[in-house]
């Protein structure tokens, strides 16, 4: 057996100090015109990193990526060029450490950009909203789901230069613990004769604690609707919790997604755009008919539902429809979000006990058991659950003598004289 080396590791890439790692706040992620919804890279640091992030991007344009999905994947590679610029290396020069360093960098880090904590003021413990149960929104760390998209996005790009025969030959970021270093499933073909080997599965990503999704309750919506100020707003949450329509969908409502004489709404699901019409509450058409009257403005077949009503008249995007839930949580001391809406919808349909594969198909989720995650008891059912049983009456202990009185006096006499 060979002896066993003075220093094994000598070879070996140190880790770096992410403590004292300082990204620049360079490039950024470009937009496209409306006629061409393709999202581009702006990194004038690297020009060849430029080019490559925006071919993979153009790529993804062409398989009918929805336009949030090539933004979020453009900010994905922006934030791991930046790391790379502030370390010194070539983007088709990183290796495995490299990502391992980024990695670690980002949960150390958290987000740079947007609002933050205080400098100096670091907590590993999320700060949550007492009336919601939420993390407050203004929490800069990166949720484990973040840094899992991240790896994947970066992946995908790397292998996207293999298939081109562009450097890097090795894909300097790991698939995930259930493929082998070639990139193929692990145990893809395994003898069911034999048992699973287990080595090398090890972790890659953050784990990611299962939640339950936030919905309001009853009393918290009637919060919420109370401190709504105009009919458009109200229209908007009422459809919205109708139907559980995303806020991306809603606010891309045109007039002939409307149905005004069978009370349906025709949306485009994300990721296969599949149109469906949605069924909402005659409360909703009222609504609708409401904010048309105050606005005094009725959206033709190609127009917008939702304009704004101050100003100029424009459609009203997905950040004003987030700024009236700023409104309102300003006053509630909440920090519900439009998305939020959707989870209430689910909720009611599933108590009012609608079956599950019908609610799969409006919600427009594309695997069952997204939907069952509904189905597990939520915070306000085990409060109540648990109060319930706290107030039923105690038992009462066992009597001590179990028989009749007038029987034991039949038997042994009443003992009086």
């Amino acid at each position: 057996m060979d002896e066993w080396p003075e220093d094994p590791w000598g070879d070996a890439p140190s880790l770096r100090d992410v403590a004292t790692i300082k990204a620049r706040l360079v490039g950024t992620v470009v937009s496209a015109p409306e006629d061409a919804p393709v999202f581009s890279i702006s990194f004038p640091d690297d020009i060849r990193a430029q080019r490559a992030a925006n071919a993979y991007l153009t790529e993804l344009a062409d398989t009918f990526a929805r336009p949030l999905t090539l933004r979020s994947y453009a900010f994905d590679i922006l934030r791991w060029l930046r790391f790379l610029g502030a370390v010194g290396v070539a983007f088709d020069e990183a290796v495995r450490s490299d990502y391992t360093d980024f990695r670690r960098w980002l949960i150390d880090h958290g987000k740079t950009g947007g609002a933050r904590r205080a400098p100096g003021v670091r907590s590993s413990r999320a700060r949550m909203n007492r009336i919601t149960g939420k993390s407050a929104p203004h929490e800069r760390q990166f949720d484990p789901a973040t840094i899992r998209h991240s790896r994947v996005v970066l992946h995908e790009w790397y292998e996207f230069l293999r298939d081109r025969g562009l450097r890097p030959i090795v894909n300097p970021i790991p698939h995930s613990r259930r493929r082998d270093s070639d990139g193929r499933r692990r145990d893809a073909h395994h003898n069911p004769l034999e048992p699973f080997g287990h080595g090398g599965s090890r972790r890659v990503d953050p784990p990611k604690p299962e939640t339950a999704p936030r919905h309001l309750s009853d009393t918290q919506f009637d919060a919420v609707w109370a401190e709504l100020t105009c009919d458009r707003d109200r229209a908007m949450v009422k459809v919205s919790v109708d139907c559980g329509i995303r806020p991306g969908e809603l606010v891309a409502m045109r007039g002939e997604d409307i149905d005004w004489g069978n009370a349906l709404v025709h949306v485009v699901r994300k990721g296969g755009r599949k149109a469906q019409w949605l069924p909402v509450s005659g409360d909703a058409v009222v609504w609708l008919r409401r904010y048309q009257a105050e606005s005094s403005y009725v959206a033709g077949l190609d127009e917008p539902v939702w304009i704004t009503l101050r100003g100029a008249r424009r459609a009203v995007g997905y950040d004003a429809y987030r700024a009236v839930f700023a409104r309102v949580n300003a006053r509630l001391a909440t920090n519900w979000t439009p998305h939020d809406l959707r989870h209430t919808a689910c909720a009611r349909m599933l108590d009012a006990g609608t079956d599950l594969h019908k609610v799969q198909e409006i919600m427009g989720h594309a695997h069952l058991a997204t939907t069952e995650r509904y189905v597990r008891p939520r915070l306000d059912e085990i409060i109540a659950a648990q109060r319930e049983a706290q107030a039923r009456p105690r038992p009462q202990s066992p009597v001590a003598n179990p028989y009749d009185q007038s029987d034991l006096e039949d038997l042994f006499g009443s003992g009086r004289t």
